[in-house]
């Protein structure tokens, strides 16, 4: 009886450890300010981090069951599915980038890192919101083309300056004027 009653003892314990040690680490992934999550071989989501609500708006248990495919912007499509290939034949991904639809309709981009372990079917992910940055880099880029349209243009107005100061025949400094005109 004492040998039976250690033995439940131990494993009550370790029952205990065990739900100690997954509530822990649940609290931990909730915490990420990444959407964790996996996906099962038919890609529902199996699990989700609790930033699943603030990136695509669903909790984590409107996610569970639910195909990933069906939240995946209709032009990504076609590449998710080629990339999803890749990663469940045995190739990690660390930096795919798409479009998602939240909750809302509204649209975030997400860039992810997912792997398939051997021997394991499900596919383990962590997505990052990028629509931010996206949207920053575009700004920039803009920014950009328009300084570099003003570069020109005065980079073009000083050589009509020079050839004014330094007396330059006049038909040939108005051909100048005419032509920074057209540019502009």
């Amino acid at each position: 009886m004492t040998n039976e009653n250690r033995a439940r003892r131990a494993m009550e314990e370790s029952e205990e450890r065990y739900r100690q040690l997954a509530t822990d680490l649940q609290r931990t992934l909730d915490m990420s300010l990444d959407l964790i999550t996996s996906f099962d071989a038919e890609g529902r989501f199996l699990t989700a981090s609790a930033s699943s609500t603030e990136i695509l708006g669903y909790t984590p248990q409107e996610l569970i069951g639910r195909p990933y495919q069906e939240l995946v912007h209709p032009d990504d499509r076609e590449v998710t599915a080629r990339e999803d290939d890749l990663i469940t034949g045995g190739t990690p991904t660390t930096a795919f980038q798409n479009r998602y639809f939240r909750k809302n309709g509204t649209v975030v981009w997400l860039e992810w890192a997912a792997v398939v372990l051997p021997g394991d079917p499900n596919m383990y992910c962590v997505a990052r919101d990028i629509t931010h940055r996206l949207s920053s880099e575009m700004r920039i880029r803009e920014l950009n083309s328009g300084l570099q349209h003003q570069v020109r243009q005065l980079n073009g107005m000083r050589d009509i300056d020079q050839a004014i100061s330094s007396g330059m025949d006049f038909s040939l400094t108005l051909r100048m004027i005419l032509d920074h005109l057209v540019q502009v």
